[in-house]
């Protein structure tokens, strides 16, 4: 049996959800709205305790009602920093969880964030 890679599966989930969406029959709604924004996180040091780290929308939505997702960018140590959760939404923000795994350094990133509004 052939394993996949991780990275492989979120994609193909991804293209095969706005596939769904935004393919050719898809009834897309008028009202929909997609935003995305990034946050540079500043430093977090390594531990076990996480950072939290609020993203604000170019534009508030009109309610918290949409689902974001948020991943993290470390160019200088790749997988060094983790999003572990979202843990508050609101209309105008989304803040997500940070932690840094490593054992021993500092390592600071950028939060990249995009959210679909029905």
């Amino acid at each position: 049996m052939r394993r996949l890679n991780a990275a492989f599966v979120v994609l193909t989930l991804g293209i095969l959800i706005c596939a769904a969406m935004f393919g050719p029959g898809a009834r897309a709604q008028s009202t929909q709205v997609v935003q995305s924004q990034l946050v540079v996180t500043g430093v977090i040091p390594a531990s076990i305790v996480p950072t939290q780290v609020t993203v604000t929308w170019p534009t508030m939505f009109t309610d918290q009602m949409y689902s974001a997702v948020c991943d993290i960018e470390d160019a200088m140590f790749p997988g060094s920093l983790q999003v572990r959760t979202i843990r508050a939404v609101t209309a105008g923000s989304v803040t997500a969880v940070v932690w840094n795994p490593t054992g021993s350094s500092s390592h600071a990133g950028v939060v990249h964030c995009i959210a679909v509004h029905p």
